[in-house]
């Protein structure tokens, strides 16, 4: 068994929502579709919300979110905060117009599983604003899943 800081995660959950707040802002900028472009925004405006949320969250517990993880499931997590798509530089590098709904998707999914595996070891720990949080995070991965499928009929033109 191994002793996990909970701080640690929200620590990644709110740094990634300032990122990829300045990431959809920065996308927003580089689109030509107005539609495209107030999406971004819309995303960009949600994920700061959720950043103020964290930072709030982690502001009121003022403690150490420890719980014991057998080395596995440490050694998860741990690869979760430690290789999050945030903390690589190439991320920035990498981008290019046409794979943004692609980014969008990954950083969505990855801001999900972060989220629930912070309900599933702290299950007391702001229910309500978890809950809320993986709600949005649901309906921002469906708008961007959904946003791929009319792009790739906009392509075949379908």
């Amino acid at each position: 068994m191994k002793s996990f800081n909970g701080m640690e995660l929200l620590k990644l959950l709110a740094e990634s929502e300032e990122k990829v707040a300045k990431l959809y802002f920065d996308l927003a900028e580089k689109v030509n579709d107005e539609k495209a472009k107030n999406v971004f925004v819309k995303l960009a405006n949600d994920e700061l919300n959720h950043q103020k949320m964290y930072t709030a969250l982690m502001a009121d517990l003022d403690q150490q979110l420890t719980i014991e993880l057998d080395e596995d499931d440490f050694d998860y997590v741990d690869s979760l905060i430690k290789y999050n798509y945030f903390r690589n530089d190439a991320v920035k590098a990498s981008f290019v117009k046409e794979n943004a709904l692609l980014l969008a998707e990954r950083i969505e999914r990855d801001t999900l599983l972060l989220a629930r595996e912070l309900q599933e070891m702290f299950p007391d720990v702001a229910k309500d604003q978890m809950k809320f949080v993986v709600k949005e995070e649901k309906k921002h991965l469906k708008f961007v899943l959904q946003s791929q499928q009319n792009q790739m009929y906009k392509t075949l033109m379908l």
